[in-house]
């Protein structure tokens, strides 16, 4: 009794560290998921009582052998409740367990994957061949993996050992990593933008300055000067953009919410736009 105690609350400590893990940035959330996941296991693995005898497996029927890890209560419910994908692999290649989380990553009913081969399930020769190396020759590593079904997934794939008498399954830990990956594209995408939006009006303020200096009379000063200050504002708000993009990443964007006149909004960037169009034939109406 007083050991089962133990091993709930050891494992309702690990389902607060993976819950406290899906908060933090990556690389550290997935490392700190790939430590909740194993030491999970190792809780478990810890608190197993002996395993029966071969002439008792053997005379056990089909439906009954199930893996002694999956057996152990709250096994289960930590699977389930940890954010990232997980399955347990036995020697002969099928799938043990497999959590819900696993059954969102790869498309499939969680339900009807034990007991089948794994590249039945996941049909991904990459992956197959990563788990093959681990059941074979004890290959640990964690790598990235492109998977394609229904829509193309990135993964962050991890392979460990769980060895136990005379018998070597795998441990795998798959975090879905397509929406960070989306994300530092459109962040590279913004980036170059704007830097090519700051090059633009920086060319044309250098411009009407070196006009300005040698000797414009008005009211041509008077335009150059009101340009200078149109682009001069448009870099500001560039800038600003750049600041909201680090704030949004780290966490601390407050949204200012309040009335906005559209009809401004538009004339304004007619106005910004109106010099290109001009030179190409093109006249803006607002």
């Amino acid at each position: 009794m007083t050991a089962r105690l133990v091993c709930g609350g050891a494992l309702i400590g690990v389902i607060a560290a993976a819950y406290l893990a899906a908060t933090e940035p990556e690389p550290l959330r997935t490392i700190l998921m790939i430590v909740a996941v194993v030491a999970a296991v190792a809780i478990v693995i810890a608190f197993v009582p002996g395993r029966p005898s071969a002439q008792a497996s053997v005379a056990a029927e089909p439906e009954a052998i199930t893996p002694h890890l999956d057996a152990q209560p709250g096994v289960a419910e930590v699977l389930e409740a940890l954010p990232v994908g997980v399955m347990i692999i036995g020697e002969d290649g099928k799938i043990r367990s497999f959590n819900a989380a696993a059954g969102e990553i790869f498309g499939v009913p969680a339900d009807r994957t034990t007991g089948r081969a794994l590249i039945e399930i996941v049909r991904n020769f990459e992956l197959d061949k990563r788990v093959a190396a681990t059941l074979r020759d004890g290959v640990e590593e964690t790598a990235e993996l492109a998977y394609v079904a229904a829509q193309q997934r990135y993964l962050q794939v991890t392979t460990r050992v769980l060895a136990g008498e005379g018998s070597r399954s795998a441990l795998v830990i798959a975090t879905d990593q397509t929406r960070m990956r989306e994300l530092e594209t459109l962040r590279r995408e913004f980036v170059s933008n704007v830097s090519h939006e700051l090059r633009t009006p920086l060319t044309a303020v250098k411009l009407m300055v070196e006009t300005l200096q040698t000797g414009v009379e008005r009211p041509a000063s008077d335009e150059f000067l009101g340009s200078i200050a149109q682009e001069t504002e448009r870099m500001i708000a560039l800038v600003e953009d750049l600041l909201d993009l680090a704030r949004l990443e780290s966490g601390k964007l407050e949204m200012r919410l309040g009335a906005v006149d559209i009809g401004e909004l538009c004339r304004q960037a007619a106005q910004a736009q109106r010099a290109g169009a001009h030179t190409l034939g093109i006249a803006l109406e607002c």
